[in-house]
């Protein structure tokens, strides 16, 4: 990740037919107080490639968790190519929903649509014709781009809390977009690399939701003068974070930040990337 800074040191026209796409996770609020699924894979439909699989790794995620904020889901390299359409496969075997009922939590059943009993849920969304996911054949995470997907929990399921155990019926929705409808801080969860004090930024390697195992990628996140840190209990701005951060052991620290997305230029005029800065 840190290429998005040397790319721009020289010139190149070999490329690796590669490029990056940030996949954020996030959720529209609904009634419940857990609502814990396994998201198994996120696929893209490309005009040259066809489909092609973009993240792999399953994860459990809690999605009430996400509604102030989205997760750095992955840091995914897929082949250059226009991408119109995305596919995600939900996996409610072993989920944990659970709804208010009289003041207190109670784990809820979850059925489809026909009353049956749910397994894998696949989800295929159109991206907007007018902003396709475009992974242009630039220099390493110059083509970085962002693909914001976002679970609405409120049209997604019908709670009926009038017989017990309650139900939900789940019919998922959800949308898919280059640049996230919201203005949530995004988490990026991950073991530390490397610092970089003096350019102000550190590495990690992205471990998502409540994953201890899997690596999905690596960021570099951009800090300043004004982000918070706390380390080992300790509170800190500024570089003086940055320096105590550094000095911690690589791989064994785990980190995680909130950050905002900047979206920036890239060497394609028409293709807008993006940095992620700490607070």
């Amino acid at each position: 990740a840190a290429a998005i800074i040397a790319a721009g040191c020289h010139n190149n026209n070999n490329t690796s037919g590669f490029g990056i796409a940030w996949v954020t996770l996030s959720d529209t609020p609904g009634d419940f107080t857990s609502y814990t699924v396994n998201v198994d894979s996120v696929t893209l439909t490309g005009k040259v490639n066809g489909v092609i699989t973009a993240v792999a790794t399953v994860e459990t995620v809690d999605f009430t968790k996400l509604k102030n904020f989205s997760e750095l889901w992955s840091s995914a390299s897929i082949p250059n190519d226009t991408y119109t359409a995305a596919t995600i496969v939900l996996d409610y075997t072993s989920a944990n929903i659970a709804v208010m009922v009289n003041g207190a939590p109670v784990k809820a059943t979850v059925v489809d649509t026909t009353g049956a009993a749910v397994t894998t849920q696949t989800i295929t969304v159109t991206l907007d014709p007018a902003n396709p996911l475009v992974i242009v054949p630039t220099y390493a995470s110059t083509s970085a781009q962002r693909l914001a997907i976002d679970l609405n929990l409120a049209a997604s399921n019908v709670v009926n809390t009038g017989v017990s155990p309650p139900t939900v019926t789940i019919k998922p929705f959800m949308t898919v977009a280059t640049s996230a409808p919201d203005t949530k801080p995004v988490r990026v969860r991950g073991p530390l690399i490397n610092s970089s004090v003096g350019v102000g930024t550190y590495t990690v390697y992205v471990r998502p939701f409540f994953d201890e195992v899997n690596s999905l990628g690596s960021l570099s996140i951009f800090n300043d003068a004004n982000t918070v840190y706390t380390i080992d209990g300790t509170t800190y701005v500024g570089a003086a974070g940055l320096t105590v951060l550094s000095q911690t052991s690589a791989g064994t620290t785990m980190t995680a930040a909130y950050t905002t997305f900047q979206p920036t230029a890239t060497l394609n005029a028409s293709v807008t990337a993006g940095k992620f800065n700490s607070t």
